[in-house]
């Protein structure tokens, strides 16, 4: 049935790693233990991706293909009509508060920054590293 063994080999290897994780991983990895509860879930949800994925595997993209073909432009009016139904909307309070509180923050972000964006006073451009801008000048070009 299976005769790739390379395949078996590095799927293996994921699922020990990950065993591995789960289990010896700790604040290394910023993670807790599962408990039995927990592990059945998990182990459930993979037993169902196996079926999902040879179901997948089975239905001819044709047959899909002919179904989106059909939904496509009622996905896409809903699409576009949900798009303007949410632009129409003003926004409230807590929509106003969060962009103000982005833009703060940006603000902030802007003023800690350690290194200038330019030296103005100089005229002379700095990297994002901190270090001035070389500029070469080729001929009897004029100099900024």
């Amino acid at each position: 049935m299976f005769t790739n063994y390379f395949f078996l080999g590095i799927n293996a290897i994921m699922i020990g790693g990950q065993i591995l994780i789960i289990f010896v991983g700790g604040s290394a990895f910023s993670i807790t233990r599962l408990n039995g509860w927990q592990w059945a879930v998990c182990i459930v949800l993979a037993a169902l991706s196996l079926p999902w994925a040879v179901v997948i595997r089975i239905v001819p993209d044709s047959f899909v293909q002919s179904i989106w073909d059909k939904i496509s432009p009622v996905y896409h009016f809903f699409g576009r009509s949900w798009t303007r139904f949410k632009r129409a909307i003003p926004k409230t309070k807590w929509q106003k508060k969060r962009a103000a509180r982005k833009a703060a923050k940006e603000e902030e972000k802007a003023e800690k920054s350690e290194y200038p964006a330019s030296d103005v006073e100089n005229n002379i451009p700095v990297s994002s590293a901190g270090a001035p801008e070389i500029r070469v000048h080729e001929g009897n070009e004029a100099m900024p």
